[in-house]
């Protein structure tokens, strides 16, 4: 048993190392797919506007935690605690010094854990843990170290800066896991060998801002400089991890010290994936928004009871995007749904989730959803 517990340790420790050539492989597993199993070919979906429920920046997201659906409004630094069916409770914080108000001029990161345990971020990596009823039990920053001499870049915490443009916190206990992207001159996505190298995640001690590792790989079916590199993740009750790619249909597994377990997932239906090798320079920006208006890719992944939910952009005419339904690894739905659509959470009977927000009109969006 204890040769077992030296080599399982041993090949984890292979795992976070880096080295000099593409070491992916071997966190990429191939996928063990057993028989579709159709029984969601459709669903009903409610919908729930909230355009007058309360005011609001119409700049946030919904989460679902225990009997409660939250809004948090990044600009205005409130959350809102909703019922099931959008009625407003109360609404919590706001811009402040006070141990009920939080000192940032926007939210840049929300997280719940499973004891309501709430985290949020701020705009200069700091880090504020609130209890269930958001009084302030502690404040910290995130800690980036000093480069370190003769230790490769990609191992290196202080080359790496949070993912904002996606950027999906996870808090497990006292640690709190965040997606990272390189932008140092000398280490960046237009590196050619970026992608065989390059770390995707965080994890950091909530009580101190220090960052313990440095976790993950970027899949091999994501090119080179392509406009779709994100990737979505969730964590499990259990600890384990589920990481699904923008550009890839496979769904991976990891326990809780990131080892790999198993892979599985099939193809959306009707995905135009014919991505582009974007051009460096000025026009950089522009080609990635094109592109990722005209093309499809896989937009998040949730873990609730014993499904796994994915979804899917097809291309930019679609007038709906899908949704894959996972019961273990066995497809069991893949569904139309609205535009932007992301599930969110479970309040017995339904599945939550939120659509986009439109600014235009002033309305935030939520649909529910049973699978019967």
């Amino acid at each position: 048993m204890r040769d077992i517990l030296l080599l399982g340790a041993f090949v984890c420790g292979l795992l976070a190392s880096c080295s000099g050539g593409d070491d992916r492989a071997m966190f990429f597993p191939a996928p063990k797919n057993p028989p579709v199993e159709l029984r969601y070919t459709e669903l009903s979906i409610d919908t729930i506007c909230l355009n007058s429920a309360f005011a609001t920046s119409y700049n946030g997201q919904f989460e679902v935690d225990g009997e409660d659906i939250y809004f948090i409004d990044r600009l205005f630094c409130w959350i809102y605690r909703l019922a099931p069916d959008g009625t407003l409770k109360r609404r919590y914080l706001g811009q402040g010094r006070s141990n009920r108000e939080i000192p940032v001029r926007m939210i840049d990161g929300y997280a719940i854990a499973g004891d309501g345990t709430q985290i949020l971020m701020g705009g200069t990596r700091d880090l504020y843990l609130y209890d269930t009823t958001f009084s302030l039990q502690h404040r910290c920053r995130l800690i980036l170290p000093e480069k370190e001499r003769g230790l490769p870049l990609c191992e290196q915490a202080f080359a790496y800066s949070l993912a904002y443009a996606n950027l999906t916190p996870r808090l497990v206990g006292d640690k709190l896991f965040l997606n990272i992207t390189a932008g140092s001159r000398d280490f960046n996505p237009s590196h050619f060998d970026y992608l065989n190298r390059a770390r995707i995640l965080m994890r950091v001690d909530v009580r101190t801002g220090k960052i313990d590792t440095l976790l993950g790989r970027y899949s091999p079916a994501i090119g080179y400089m392509t406009a779709f590199d994100g990737f979505g993740y969730d964590i499990t009750p259990e600890a384990d991890f589920y990481v699904g790619y923008e550009a890839d249909s496979v769904i991976y597994v990891y326990d809780r010290n990131y080892c790999v377990r198993h892979a599985f997932g099939r193809a959306g239906r009707g995905i135009e994936n014919d991505y582009l090798t974007l051009e460096p320079g000025a026009g950089y920006k522009t080609q990635v928004r094109e592109e990722r208006t005209r093309k499809g890719y896989y937009t998040s992944i949730r873990c609730l009871n014993d499904y796994v939910f994915r979804t899917y952009q097809r291309n930019g005419r679609a007038s709906t995007d899908g949704l894959q339904i996972y019961e273990g690894t066995v497809l069991v739905g893949d569904v139309d749904v609205p535009r932007g659509f992301r599930v969110k959470g479970y309040i017995a009977p339904y599945y939550y989730a939120e659509g986009p927000v439109d600014e235009e009109n002033e309305t935030l969006t939520l649909y529910r959803f049973t699978l019967e």
